[in-house]
């Protein structure tokens, strides 16, 4: 049975809240089923999930490393197309977090926030809501030393029948079935502002036809650069403009392909799949 393709498959959000909180995720939902307080961890789905977006949990590599159990990493993540707005700052006071939700990209959302500067890579390693990233991921976090990134164990990303998964926030692209060499390469092309085409399964700040477009552009025309491409829907036509100023249309067909499982050991399921036809003027 030949793999399913990665392009179109991406989680698609308008905003992600990344808070670290070490220890096992216990549960499906890890914002209710790991340290933090349960009333907190509900209340930062409602706050999040009222702007239609996602929270992550995330944990460091290193599960020994000494940790205030009121402090912890936090990300803001804006995933505008095509360069993401990334805001980080430690946060002591987790009960805080619900109320720090409601900003914009332009703005801070606490005095000691800054701007990420270097690529940040959340594997996914939520061995409780899916068996494959706990087995794949955590084999890939231990691999992931001398990189070019900040990596980082996730909870559940979205796509597990793709682990290891791997988002990377400084791009805004997720990407599936990473290798080793795959995680370096992710790491190195973000340092550069670039895309690494192989695994990449689209931009979240994308629709799935519009992940799919994206990346058909990106590998027809060799542009991994994250600026550049333009992408207009033109009165449901779907248009991409490159640096060439080659105008290029596209249209999409989606198929139902042969079932395959969503887990390990799961049963298998319909999928759908993308595939994109591209003319230039």
């Amino acid at each position: 049975m030949a793999a399913e393709g990665l392009p179109g498959t991406a989680t698609h959000t308008s905003f992600i809240l990344v808070v670290e909180q070490p220890g096992p995720y216990s549960g499906r939902e890890a914002a209710l089923s790991s340290g933090l307080p349960l009333d907190v961890g509900a209340a930062l789905l409602d706050a999040v999930g009222s702007r239609g977006g996602k929270v992550l949990l995330t944990r460091s590599r290193d599960r020994h490393r000494d940790r205030s159990p009121d402090s912890r990493r936090v990300w803001w993540v804006w995933p505008h197309y095509p360069r993401p707005v990334v805001w980080t700052a430690q946060v002591d006071d987790a009960r805080a977090l619900p109320a720090l939700c409601g900003g914009s990209p332009d703005t801070a959302p606490v005095a000691s926030a800054a701007l990420i500067d270097r690529p940040v890579l959340l594997v996914c390693t939520h061995g409780r809501r899916d068996v494959c990233c706990a087995r794949s991921g955590k084999e890939l976090v231990a691999t992931s030393d001398d990189l070019e990134a900040d990596v980082w164990e996730s909870s559940h990303q979205g796509g597990h029948r793709f682990a290891p998964v791997v988002l990377d926030l400084s791009t805004g692209y997720q990407h599936g079935r990473v290798s080793r060499q795959d995680l370096r390469a992710i790491a190195q092309e973000s340092a550069r502002g670039r895309v690494h085409l192989p695994t990449a399964r689209g931009h979240i700040g994308l629709t799935a036809q519009w992940q799919a477009v994206d990346l058909a552009v990106r590998e027809r025309f060799g542009h991994l650069d994250l600026g550049g491409l333009s992408l207009i829907d033109q009165g449901g036509q779907m248009i991409v403009t490159v640096p060439s100023g080659k105008t290029i249309r596209a249209t999409v067909r989606a198929t139902q392909s042969s079932p395959r499982p969503e887990s390990c050991g799961s049963e298998p399921v319909p999928v759908r799949a993308l595939s994109v036809d591209l003319s230039t003027d």
